[in-house]
């Protein structure tokens, strides 16, 4: 049996007036991980401030990636995103990252997502500084090479 999810936002938000309160966090939850859930829907329970909400639709696989950016920028989201390196790896695709979002996926993730986090084409000089200053070196002669080319030595101050 499927069910077609309505696409009104005022649906969506009337919904999530209705299911609010603790004793409905499991039917959010799973409304939450529904890969069939529309984009209003993702818009209306990223309103949600249960972490166990939060966290299911971050594990969502058709987590519009949008919507993945202002999960990672929500104040809380250290309780509730995934450790999941293949949800960081779609999150370091996203153009729009800031030095200080880059400086936060270092925070989280370790090896090759670092390595892409400080190679992103945002990334600054307060990103490979932030690298260096918690890891104190480059251990791979190819990581070495491309932060060589990324950052010309003569642009360091």
């Amino acid at each position: 049996m499927s069910y077609l999810y309505p696409t009104e936002p005022a649906w969506w938000s009337a919904l999530c007036f209705r299911l609010s309160g603790p004793e409905n966090i499991p039917v959010r939850r799973l409304i939450a991980l529904s890969a069939e859930l529309p984009l209003q829907g993702f818009l209306a329970l990223a309103q949600d401030t249960e972490p166990e909400v939060l966290s299911a639709l971050s594990e969502n696989p058709a987590l519009p990636p949008d919507l993945s950016l202002q999960l990672f920028r929500h104040p809380d989201a250290e309780e509730f995103l995934p450790e999941d390196k293949a949800w960081f790896d779609r999150l370091l695709t996203r153009p729009e990252l800031t030095s200080d979002d880059l400086i936060m996926v270092m925070e989280r993730v370790s090896g090759d997502g670092m390595e892409e986090a400080i190679l992103h084409p945002n990334a600054d000089w307060s990103v490979l500084e932030d690298y260096f200053r918690c890891y104190g070196r480059v251990d791979s002669p190819e990581l070495a090479g491309k932060l060589l080319r990324r950052f010309p030595w003569g642009g360091h101050q």
